[in-house]
């Protein structure tokens, strides 16, 4: 912060000290950018790809980062865990010495947490060979989906600076790519393909656009379904009052066939948790964090 707020002190001071300093730089520039910004697609696919590179690109001055925070490593063991086919691992036989933070022992020896981020880390280990590249590719699609989100509530150029934003505090320097807690990269990707499909879905009704923010919605129940949940209760207000009201809206029975798959997708993703908290936690009902928090917290969530 105190970077921050001395490199802004010192751009405003030049902006008033010399207001046509570069001057025609910076218009060449914001052409160059209106341009970009109207071509949505591009856009979005601009805000991917550069996060993408420039991370990779400042890796000899930032590099893949080394795990140190407790999350860190209850994180690297569900990715472990799953990278070999296995959704938990058995207790160890003398599992009392083995204890540590943010780890269950028992009914099975498996990270405490949502399941998202393990999965995330074990796509980057399996197909790229470290973890770190899975939290690579969430973070550009973080910042690819936060431009398209944006564009659908305020104008083109604005939605481009706020995905270049994301890009620059999130994707580039935050402790969202440089540690491996993961859930903050798949959240915010969750949440943004829900609001940016929630205006879409609303003014065209297409497939894709359900499809989108079922999947969005599938995300956030897999990393954080109490934050997700307070964010699709609204949008499930507006939905619903849209499909009953909306002036816009298709027949039924073409908006029940459209809502058919999506629905599907949220169903099939709650169903799998439930299954992944059986084999990991006891039970269909026993949500991550509970057992660990009974076992080792002096006051429960």
């Amino acid at each position: 912060p105190m970077i921050e707020g001395g490199l802004t002190a010192i751009a405003f001071a030049a902006a008033f000290a010399w207001p046509r300093l570069g001057f025609g730089w910076y218009s060449s520039i914001e052409r160059g950018f209106t341009k970009l910004a109207r071509k949505r697609r591009s856009a979005v696919a601009a805000v991917g790809l550069a996060t993408l590179l420039l991370r990779v690109a400042i890796l000899p001055w930032s590099p893949i980062p080394l795990p140190f925070l407790p999350a860190d490593f209850s994180l690297l063991l569900a990715a472990d865990t799953f990278a070999h086919g296995r959704l938990t691992n058995p207790t160890p036989a003398m599992w009392v010495h083995f204890e540590t933070v943010h780890v269950d022992m028992n009914p099975a020896y498996m990270s405490m947490y949502f399941p998202a981020p393990g999965l995330l880390f074990a796509a980057g280990k399996v197909l790229f060979g470290h973890p770190w590249f899975g939290l690579l590719i969430a973070s550009a699609l973080m910042c690819a989906a936060i431009c398209w989100m944006l564009q659908a509530w305020l104008p083109p150029g604005w939605a481009l600076l706020g995905g270049i934003v994301a890009m620059l505090r999130l994707g580039l320097f935050s402790y969202w790519i440089n540690t491996y807690t993961g859930g903050g990269l798949i959240l915010a990707l969750g949440g943004a393909l829900v609001l940016g499909a929630l205006p879409r879905l609303m003014k065209t009704a297409r497939f894709r656009y359900g499809v989108l923010m079922a999947t969005g919605i599938a995300l956030l129940a897999l990393t954080r379904p109490y934050e997700g949940l307070l964010l699709c209760l609204p949008v499930s207000a507006a939905l619903g009052r849209w499909a009953f009201f909306g002036e816009n809206r298709p027949p039924t029975r073409v908006l029940i066939r459209r809502a058919a798959f999506p629905l599907a997708l949220i169903v099939g993703a709650v169903a799998w948790l439930g299954y992944y908290n059986d084999r990991a936690f006891g039970s269909p009902l026993t949500m991550p964090y509970t057992v660990n928090r009974a076992a080792y917290a002096m006051a429960p969530y």
